[in-house]
């Protein structure tokens, strides 16, 4: 786990930072004008989680198990054509609430902390993200609607990287988001977060 934090996301992260400020500042100067110093250093960091955190769940089930990371007792034994998991069912759970009712009846410790805690957290950098530098998705509406079809295209996307699809994510995901939500109304009159949103 520390070793794919230390070795992998980490680089990662520092990367795509300094990557995106280097073509936000040489090939949208014009962009950067527009907008202001913190902004712009917020505009990195959230473009640098997503980076990291794209990597984080599109990373192959075998290989993160390798590095140390638990991803759930199902993840062993799935097959790796994806379009022989679409025929079986193996590895796809599309019950709702059944995933995280055995993580809390049976397991404990990290693998438990990741997958219920883990995709909760994740998930809400994301959502607050969004509400601060754009202001299309102050609406309702379009905040859900991206936020469900992101963590669908998410769990869709693990198909094919031989990790486990779960339904229980998505509403772990869209808990995240709401949380996001209610963090940035509470916070946005206070802090003038409106003042970052384009």
């Amino acid at each position: 786990m520390s070793y794919f934090i230390l070795h992998r996301l980490i680089p990662i992260f520092i990367g795509a930072y300094f990557l995106f400020a280097l073509v936000r500042t040489q090939v949208f100067k014009n962009l950067k004008k527009k907008s202001f110093y913190k902004r712009e250093m917020y505009l990195y960091l959230f473009v640098a989680y997503l980076a990291a955190a794209a990597f984080s769940v599109l990373t192959p089930g075998p290989s993160l198990e390798q590095h140390g990371v638990v991803v759930g007792l199902e993840q062993s034994g799935l097959v790796n054509s994806a379009l022989s998991r679409f025929r079986t069912g193996q590895g796809i759970n599309l019950k709702p609430f059944h995933t995280i009712s055995n993580y809390h009846k049976y397991s404990t410790g990290l693998a438990s902390f990741l997958n219920l805690w883990g995709n909760i957290f994740l998930f809400m950098p994301y959502g607050f993200g969004l509400l601060l530098f754009f202001k299309k998705f102050h609406s309702f509406k379009n905040y859900f609607i991206i936020n469900l079809l992101t963590t669908f295209g998410i769990e869709f996307l693990q198909i094919f990287v031989n990790r486990s699809v779960d339904i229980d994510d998505v509403i772990l995901n869209l808990v995240g988001g709401m949380l996001s939500w209610f963090i940035y109304k509470l916070l946005a009159e206070p802090l003038n977060l409106k003042r970052f949103s384009r």
